[in-house]
């Protein structure tokens, strides 16, 4: 009975190792995608992936509870869904735009300095010069400087535009026409998804309330 015993131990510890490898590789892959896609939703990831839906969704469950990534609740199109982002992403790149060098003709034509214009409520125009016809539309207009690396131009989107645009709630979307630059942002709103039946309820009565 005691080698019974044994074994049976043995096979076990093997199969928890065996997953524990498994999910190893997993959270390496989803961790992959996150990084190099900031914000997606689960299904995204999962199509990225390749995977199931439910292996992807332990693994971001695993590397949210280490603190590697950071898991958002959005209302998206009316309905709820998650956005993923790196918890390293959240702390360093939340107002941090980088362009490809390989989507412009001429990227030496970005210098040094960036100019924005705020040309309605979701369209940010990006120019490495003065764009006069967007200085005649834009709502507001700031500069920013520009920092370079061997892939990117970088640069830090000021104050007032996260502020207008609702910076930290939004996606963006990135079009290039020959040296300028259009950043369309789609509002995102969050929301904070509760277990407690007692907030719940002073929310329904609050609704009640303010029905009558």
């Amino acid at each position: 009975m005691n080698k019974q015993s044994t074994k049976g131990v043995s096979k076990t510890e093997k199969a928890t190792k065996a997953r524990k490898l498994i999910g190893d590789a997993t959270d390496a892959g989803i961790k992959e995608i996150i990084d190099k896609f900031p914000g997606l939703s689960l299904y995204e990831i999962q199509k990225i992936a390749g995977s199931s839906l439910g292996l992807v969704d332990g693994s971001i469950r695993r590397l949210e509870k280490n603190g590697i990534v950071r898991v958002r609740h959005v209302l998206r199109g009316g309905r709820s869904t998650k956005q993923v982002f790196s918890s390293a992403y959240l702390q360093t790149n939340l107002s941090q735009v980088k362009l490809d060098k390989e989507a412009f003709s001429n990227p030496d034509a970005w210098e040094n300095t960036a100019y924005l214009y705020a040309l309605n409520r979701s369209s940010i125009g990006v120019s490495p010069t003065r764009e006069p016809e967007w200085e005649s539309k834009a709502v507001f207009e700031a500069r920013t400087e520009i920092k370079k690396d061997k892939r990117s131009i970088i640069f830090e989107i000021p104050a007032k535009f996260r502020d207008f645009y609702l910076w930290e709630n939004s996606k963006m979307d990135i079009s290039v026409i020959d040296e300028l630059v259009l950043l369309n942002l789609i509002t995102e709103i969050p929301i904070v998804e509760s277990n407690s039946k007692d907030e719940s309820m002073e929310i329904r009565l609050t609704h009640r309330q303010w029905k009558k």
